[in-house]
């Protein structure tokens, strides 16, 4: 793995990156808890996993109850958090976007950004 995201995590870490058999095509991700050896350092046999394999581990855990019910609410909060944050872009993509088509089909509106986005003062 070539991590490109690292947080502590208990006694080691939580490490995102190009998965180990990706062979620097840079199109496989995996994640994994890279926990220490008997020497104290981050052990290299901490397996990774691939992000669909870690989905469906997390899902056939929830349905056999294995995941305590705290964490299975902080799945929800987290889950709910990010779906929400990116309702939130996706409108201001959108907005965006009607904002500039709209500068492109009107001259007053292109006139108005090339003049710095300051609307004129009439008889000024």
């Amino acid at each position: 793995m070539i991590p490109t995201f690292k947080k502590a995590y208990r006694d080691g870490e939580l490490r995102i990156g190009w998965a180990s058999w990706d062979e620097r095509s840079y199109k496989s991700r995996s994640i994994k808890y890279a926990y220490p050896d008997t020497s104290g350092k981050i052990s290299r046999g901490s397996p990774e996993l691939p992000f669909d394999v870690l989905v469906d581990m997390t899902i056939t855990a929830l349905g056999e109850g294995e995941i305590p019910e705290d964490d299975v609410e902080r799945l929800r909060r987290a889950l709910g958090a990010d779906a929400a944050m990116r309702l939130r872009r996706e409108r201001i993509r959108q907005q965006s976007k009607a904002v500039g088509e709209y500068v492109a089909t009107s001259p007053e509106a292109a006139a108005f950004y090339e003049e710095g986005g300051t609307p004129r003062r009439e008889g000024a």
